[in-house]
C-alpha cells in the first residue's frame, strides 16, 4: 500500500541538511527508511540515500525489489531504484 507522500517532513529534514551543510543522508536503519520512505523494510539490507535536493533512491535486496516497487514507488519521488545482486552475480 503506497501513502501520501509527506512533503512537510522531507521539507524539515531538509532544512536540517541545510543547517548542518549535508548533501546527502544515507539512512539504513529499517525505522529511518520507513520516516523518509514511507517503506518497511523487514530484513535491514536496504538503505535509502536521501538527497539534499532530488528525489530519493531506495536500494533494496533482490527478494524486497518488487514490494519496494509497490508501496514506495507510487510516490513520484521514488523513480530511482537500484536492484542490488549479491557480489559475483
Amino acid at each position: 500500500m503506497a501513502y501520501p507522500l509527506d512533503q512537510e517532513k522531507w521539507q524539515r529534514v531538509r532544512q536540517m541538511m541545510e543547517r548542518h551543510s549535508l548533501d546527502a543522508l544515507v539512512a539504513r536503519a529499517p525505522d529511518n527508511i520507513l520516516y523518509l520512505t514511507n517503506y518497511w523494510t523487514m530484513k535491514g539490507y536496504d538503505l535509502v540515500i536521501f538527497p539534499r535536493e532530488g528525489d530519493p533512491t531506495l536500494l533494496v535486496i533482490e527478494p524486497q525489489f518488487r514490494e519496494a516497487q509497490r508501496t514506495a514507488r507510487g510516490h513520484r519521488a521514488f523513480a530511482n531504484f537500484a536492484n542490488l545482486r549479491p557480489h559475483g552475480r
